[in-house]
């Protein structure tokens, strides 16, 4: 979940940008081969860029949002995404802990399996967004990997396009 800052000054700015370009929604991103539909992608990446920019004229520009930005804009919001995709991660394995109990209910594991591989998808993200920037991803499982992978075609073919 990443959200715009309830305090950010440019809140409003952000939101009527997204809303003009469509970006101020909800994103899917799924294990498997399809991760998210390219086009989800580049709306993904045009809300990261939103939350990222600091400048109003940038956001008054609202498509310029769709493109790249420049390596420092780019950087900024694929650690924004990183962050989140961390904090969701380890959200979702703390609240698995009572299905750890001795005893615990069937539904309950069920449910802690379902959050363990939330949690997997998330680290895929988040290993996509550091190896995006140069950063150094922990290894993840191949379920992680399988959706770092995918988001990672998806940001090269992003990155094609805008130079055409």
């Amino acid at each position: 979940h990443v959200d715009l800052e309830r305090r950010d000054p440019l809140r409003g700015l952000r939101q009527a940008a997204l809303l003009e370009i469509n970006a101020y929604r909800t994103f899917t991103i799924r294990s498997g081969e399809e991760v998210m539909p390219f086009r989800d992608f580049e709306l993904l990446m045009a809300f990261l860029r939103a939350a990222a920019v600091d400048e109003p004229a940038v956001l008054e520009e609202a498509t310029g949002l769709l493109r790249p930005m420049g390596e420092a804009r780019e950087e900024a919001a694929l650690r924004r995404l990183r962050a989140s995709a961390d904090a969701l991660a380890e959200h979702e394995l703390r609240e698995t802990a009572p299905a750890l109990e001795a005893g615990a209910s069937l539904a309950l594991r069920t449910c802690r399996a379902f959050r363990e591989q939330r949690a997997e998808v998330f680290r895929g993200i988040a290993a996509f967004a550091a190896r995006a920037v140069g950063a150094e991803a922990p290894p993840g499982s191949a379920h992680a990997e399988g959706v770092s992978e995918a988001l990672g075609r998806h940001l090269l073919r992003h990155r094609g396009r805008a130079e055409l």
